[in-house]
């Protein structure tokens, strides 16, 4: 909410930063994250040498509503790791195929009584060979 009240709001930006810029409502819009550049913004003047309380005041207040949104860290590994598979669709699918083909590889050798890293490494490499070509 503060975020958006410093992002998007002339008035209320210059009210909690005392920012005097005519072009503060669009100050950190040129940004890929604007709220992200607020909340470094904020950061570096509550923090510096002369911090000025308005900064301080917004930094704390942003800092309570993303404590309470963030919730425990469990949850906020779990959204973490579902936004970072989202992502990466294909790095999580070779990943499982890799240690599908590792454990498969491991233990035919073992069966076949020739098990070594050397030759594990190498069934494994061709293995995944073989993926890369046909995906």
């Amino acid at each position: 909410m503060a975020i958006q009240r410093l992002v998007g709001s002339e008035k209320t930006y210059q009210e909690d930063c005392s920012y005097s810029s005519s072009s503060s409502s669009s100050y950190f819009q040129h940004r890929k994250d604007p709220h992200k550049a607020v909340w470094q913004h904020l950061l570096h003047h509550a923090n510096s040498f002369v911090g000025d309380s308005a900064h301080k005041a917004a930094y704390s207040a942003i800092k309570e509503e993303r404590k309470a949104e963030a919730g425990d860290k469990k949850t906020r590994e779990k959204r973490n790791s579902a936004r970072w598979k989202a992502r990466n669709a294909r790095k999580v699918k070779w990943s499982s195929v890799i240690g599908t083909a590792k454990r498969k590889v491991e233990i035919q050798l073992r069966r076949a009584r020739e098990f070594s890293e050397e030759a594990l490494k190498k069934l494994v490499d061709d293995k995944m060979t073989e993926w890369d070509w046909n995906n």
